[in-house]
């Protein structure tokens, strides 16, 4: 109970910048030694860059071996997300993630990068956080506010979940697609 768990989902490939959560991890394991990171994802067969072994190494080389978990391909994300103190994505480009929205519909607090997806979605400090690309730096200051800041992760987190339940429930953005291609094709 009193350690901070950290959740990352995606495959395993350079673009999902994994390599800067680990960095801002080791920031983060300065000031608290009982923060851990769990990696929900790895790589499918059609990944044309697998960069599992270099994660794979540099959790080594950081010695944080003991710290990480990883779950490789899974069914069941949405409950590793439920049992995260936070949600990251360090993603370099996206569309709008699908697990930053589970995150933000069961109030957990999402920080992510600052990119077309994300940037539609959250608004800082309101229901999420943002921080630029490979800015490893700025993604360690937010992990340690939300951490140590319980008002601003339950106010964000409170935000997140009104957002994706008024406007990004699957059947509500299901709805706007259709409408969308409907218009298109008169």
């Amino acid at each position: 109970e009193k350690s901070f768990l950290i959740c990352g989902v995606g495959r395993l490939v350079k673009g999902k910048g994994f390599q800067d959560l680990l960095k801002a991890f080791c920031i983060l394991q300065k000031k608290d030694i009982n923060s851990y990171i769990v990696i929900v994802g790895g790589n499918v067969a059609q990944d044309i860059s697998k960069y599992e072994s270099k994660i794979l190494r540099m959790i080594k080389v950081l010695g944080i071996e003991k710290k990480i978990i990883m779950t490789g391909m899974v069914e069941n994300v949405q409950e590793y997300l439920g049992c995260a103190d936070v949600f990251v994505s360090a993603s370099y480009r996206e569309g709008i993630s699908r697990s930053m929205l589970e995150a933000m519909n069961i109030e957990t607090p999402v920080i992510v990068t600052n990119i077309r997806g994300s940037r539609e979605v959250i608004n800082h400090g309101m229901n999420g956080l943002l921080f630029e690309v490979k800015n490893y730096l700025d993604l360690s200051e937010h992990l340690i506010n939300i951490k140590d800041n319980k008002l601003l992760s339950q106010s964000i987190s409170k935000n997140a979940r009104k957002l994706v339940q008024s406007f990004y429930t699957e059947e509500k953005y299901t709805k706007r697609q259709i409408d969308i291609l409907t218009m298109i094709s008169k």
